[in-house]
């Protein structure tokens, strides 16, 4: 598994990448830094990225319009926004672009180990040919759902 760090400040980069470094699922993935939305695109190899972190304000593309240039291009990566942005606009084009988490600025390891979990998730259920609801209950609601049954209550008729 390749994953791409796109950050332009170098050591948010680092971070990221020791972050990643912690995460057990991920320990055999080949992490690559850039610096930028336009040295990303220009990599040869872009399409064999399973996830991408990436930043919004970044020099000469934006995260956003890098997100479009993915879609014209027919690649869809998984991709998590880290971003000190926290704007309604930047949210609601993230998220019409189909990423999977939007992390704020400063966030958490914690956080981040919850937005890598959503990640692992979803490679789980790639990997199967089939998928239950359980299967997708655990992706999108983010754990495994057993609701309890209770016996309805007996009312008087009429």
């Amino acid at each position: 598994m390749k994953i791409l760090i796109i950050e332009d400040d170098p050591m948010v980069r680092l971070i990221n990448h020791r972050f990643l470094e912690r995460i057990p699922q991920l320990q055999a993935a080949t992490i690559v830094e850039c610096p930028s939305a336009v040295a990303a695109l220009a990599r040869p190899d872009l399409a064999e990225y399973t996830l991408i972190l990436l930043d919004m304000y970044l020099p000469q593309l934006s995260g956003t319009e890098f997100l479009a240039e993915l879609l014209g291009r027919q690649l869809h990566p998984q991709v998590i926004m880290m971003t000190a942005a926290n704007d309604q606009q930047t949210l609601k084009e993230a998220v019409n672009y189909g990423v999977l988490d939007f992390l704020i600025k400063p966030f958490t390891f914690d956080r981040f180990q919850q937005a890598m979990a959503k990640f692992t998730r979803l490679l789980a259920v790639d990997d199967k040919h089939t998928v239950s609801q359980t299967d997708l209950d655990s992706l999108f609601l983010g754990q495994r759902c057993r609701f309890q049954q209770r016996p309805l209550p007996s009312y008087p008729r009429g």
